[in-house]
């Protein structure tokens, strides 16, 4: 039998080594866990008044885009698209590329979204203004904005149509 003073002193010695063994796991996944807490997150997107305009030309559609990026970090999307679908037979029909509207002639190739902020466009038609038998087709349709975060497959949001309720739909945050 050791002596309680030994048996004392081997505790402690324990105990501090159990201590110092969580205390390196701490130090160690202290900032693998807050690396993981700022990718992790949302991005909010807030489609409405997608209007279509009765003049020839130019023509087209207008629509707004609001976007939250919830992450502690900036992201974006790319290859902005809005895809026409028949209302019958819910098949795509034209698909178009928008513009900025106050950028003229730029197409939205990407929308950078910073960190915690809103981010707000007016999107316009783009070359289907130039395709006046696919632009009639695509007036009667039912309109999805298609976007492409990064390293994630692309995700389409109902575009409603100037009157309706605005659509919102929350897509995951990216990892980078």
């Amino acid at each position: 039998m050791l002596s309680s003073d030994v048996a004392g002193v081997l505790n402690g010695l324990i105990g501090a080594l159990i201590g110092g063994v969580f205390a390196l796991l701490g130090v160690w996944l202290g900032p693998v866990v807050q690396r993981r807490a700022k990718k992790k997150g949302h991005v909010r997107y807030r489609l409405s008044d997608l209007t279509w305009e009765d003049q020839q030309h130019p023509g087209g559609y207008t629509f707004v885009i609001k976007i939250f990026n919830e992450l502690e970090q900036g992201t974006g999307i790319r290859d902005v698209d809005v895809r026409f679908y028949d209302d019958e037979s819910n098949e795509s029909t034209p698909t178009d590329r928008p513009k900025h509207t106050g950028e003229p002639g730029y197409h939205v190739d990407y929308l950078n979204l910073p960190a915690q902020q809103w981010t707000v466009r007016k999107l316009k038609a783009g070359d289907i203004v130039e395709m006046p038998e696919e632009m009639r087709r695509a007036k009667g349709c039912k309109a999805r904005m298609v976007v492409r975060p990064p390293g994630k497959r692309e995700h389409e949001i109902k575009i409603p149509k100037k009157g309706e309720d605005p659509v919102e739909r929350i897509i995951p945050g990216t990892q980078h």
